[in-house]
């Protein structure tokens, strides 16, 4: 029997979703090729395991805190906004024991984040590490600036504690991206080797029987614009405002807007409200479950996503895994993994980004076909989305 630890966070499911999707797919890949998969936290200089878990009960915990219908609409009424801001924590099947395993009892040990190292991590030989973005790094050196003063150094600190673990004692570090990889070499790249023990795996896999949809322009027909996870500085929120509120003065169209508020609660308001009161029918979904948020990109006709930085930026691939074009920033992995390069922009460019959110809704933008974003899509992740092959016995 092969076995696997990935090594999470001890609240990892209510916490940091994109680090809860790529321990998922890690399990995923893990499960597929015939490992049993556990779960342990540092705690003071050891590892604890948790009591084995079913993932299908992950899953469906981490849904059980979400919703499918819209937290907030334009329509509702003021009492409505301050029940929307109200907590949905999932369940948590997880139960930690006082147990302690060792990394190298397993046949693959993954530790999910760098920051993980801060917490009493043990001086231990593991497979890999995952590199997922530079930015509390890049923030506090100076070389990244969001517009907004950000206490990022004991963050910082924690990423950088954790990369310096990597060196020494994982046989391979994994990057979410090439951008990724590449800014973390921009650190760490003088120790020798870490070039080559870096590699790319982009944690994303396509949801089964995605395929390109075909709407075609009606008369009356409102156009659907989707925004994720923008309410945060760093998603640029300034700039998609902007880019919206120019394409709302040359046409009507309904925004669906998926993602909690990582800014204070009253500028998440007026960015909603504004752009209501630009004409727009808004739908905010805090707590938009799996499902939902498929239907979602299902729905929509065009997804604005001009983040100032991304390790990935997840968002751009599930969108075009369901056949929807991506308007982006062209920075950092935003133009690597964009299938429309005609559609990335500087994120400062919201005149640019608004024509071509408008040139999509009419069908007028150059260069956009799903057919062919969908292939190269698939031939993209099927070379970036491969765990290290003696892992596995083969390519995975």
């Amino acid at each position: 029997m092969k076995t696997a630890l990935l090594v999470v966070e001890r609240d990892f499911l209510a916490i940091h979703v994109g680090v809860r999707q790529v321990v998922l797919f890690y399990w995923r890949r893990l499960e597929a090729a015939g490992y049993v998969v556990r779960l342990a936290t540092p705690v003071d200089g050891a590892l604890l395991a948790a009591k084995p878990v079913p993932r299908a009960r992950i899953v469906s915990a981490l849904n059980s805190g979400r919703s499918d219908a819209p937290d907030w609409r334009s329509t509702d009424t003021p009492d409505v906004w301050e029940r929307a801001l109200r907590d949905r924590r999932p369940t948590d099947p997880i139960q930690w024991t006082s147990a302690k395993v060792n990394a190298g009892d397993f046949d693959v040990s993954i530790v999910t984040n760098p920051w993980l190292c801060a917490n009493g991590f043990p001086e231990t030989r593991f497979s890999a590490g995952i590199v997922y973005d530079m930015v509390p790094n890049l923030l506090a050196c100076g070389a990244l600036r969001l517009g907004t003063v950000t206490d990022i150094y004991g963050f910082a600190y924690a990423h950088d504690i954790g990369y310096r673990t990597f060196q020494r004692h994982a046989d391979a570090i994994l990057a979410i991206s090439e951008s990724a990889r590449a800014d973390f070499l921009s650190f760490y790249g003088s120790v020798e080797g870490l070039a080559e023990r870096t590699r790319v795996v982009i944690p994303f896999d396509p949801p089964v029987g995605a395929r390109i949809k075909a709407r075609p322009a009606l008369a009356l027909e409102r156009r659907r614009l989707l925004l994720v996870n923008v309410l945060d500085p760093r998603k640029n929120v300034l700039g998609v405002e902007r880019t919206v509120m120019l394409a709302l003065r040359e046409a009507g169209f309904d925004i669906d807007v998926v993602g909690r508020e990582r800014m204070p609660g009253s500028g998440a308001k007026a960015f909603l409200t504004g752009l209501a009161q630009a004409g727009a029918r808004v739908r905010w979904y805090r707590s938009a479950s799996d499902i939902c948020l498929h239907r979602l990109y299902a729905d929509a006709d065009v997804l604005l996503f001009p983040s100032l930085y991304e390790g990935l930026g997840l968002p751009i691939l599930e969108a075009q895994a369901h056949g929807v074009p991506v308007v982006s920033s062209n920075t950092s992995s935003c133009g690597e993994i964009n299938m429309n390069p005609g559609l990335t922009f500087a994120p400062d460019k919201a005149e640019a980004m608004a024509q071509a959110v408008l040139e999509v809704f009419t069908g007028a933008a150059n260069g956009v076909s799903g057919i062919v974003l969908a292939a190269c899509q698939d031939s993209f992740l099927a070379s970036r989305s491969r765990l290290p092959a003696d892992w596995l016995g083969g390519e995975s």
